[in-house]
């Protein structure tokens, strides 16, 4: 590795981590104190099957994995294998969550969520897109999927993740009406 990709990869990780820490700030900061934010017994309850349902998914996963393995069909790079169980079975709690209305807490605000989702997508697709015009996304080599595919996992998770929360925020709706 070269010592401007090992530069870019600690202030990309030292940038991280100062947006954590102040977006983390800033929410307590405008955080009600008063109010109660705690899931309620229903929640807790569909978020622990939420919890299960992701947890067999990367059991599942990773058993299906080993198989591929032992029968020697390389299909992915090991990493990328493993990263791809973890948006897998994270995509899957997250719907799970979100279809059994215990995503968010009692009183949390949905647009925020919706504006993460959308940050999150923003973010990757600009990535991809500009890796894919300087010629350094690499899906596809060795006759096995490559190893830039976590920006195209994130995003893909993000658009699930958001369309979900959009169809049952709006089904939420028309249920009311």
């Amino acid at each position: 590795m070269s010592i401007a990709y090992l530069i870019g990869l600690a202030v990309g990780i030292a940038a991280a981590v100062i947006l954590v820490v102040i977006v983390a700030r800033f929410g307590a900061r405008y955080q009600d104190k008063n109010r109660p934010s705690e899931y309620d017994e229903r929640q807790k309850a569909a978020r622990g099957k939420a919890f299960q349902v992701g947890f067999f998914t990367l059991l599942g996963y990773n058993g299906l994995c080993y198989l591929l393995d032992v029968a020697e069909v390389r299909w992915c790079e090991p990493m990328n294998a493993t990263v791809l169980g973890i948006f897998l079975s994270a995509t899957v709690f997250v719907v799970t969550a979100i279809r059994l209305d215990a995503y968010l807490k009692m009183n949390e605000n949905l647009k925020s969520t919706i504006w993460l989702w959308a940050l999150i997508l923003l973010c990757n697709g600009v990535s991809m897109v500009m890796r894919g015009i300087d010629g350094e996304l690499f899906w596809y080599r060795n006759g096995m999927l490559g190893g830039d595919w976590t920006n195209a996992l994130c995003f893909l998770m993000a658009a699930v993740a958001l369309g979900v929360q959009l169809a049952h925020s709006w089904a939420q709706r028309k249920e009311e009406e």
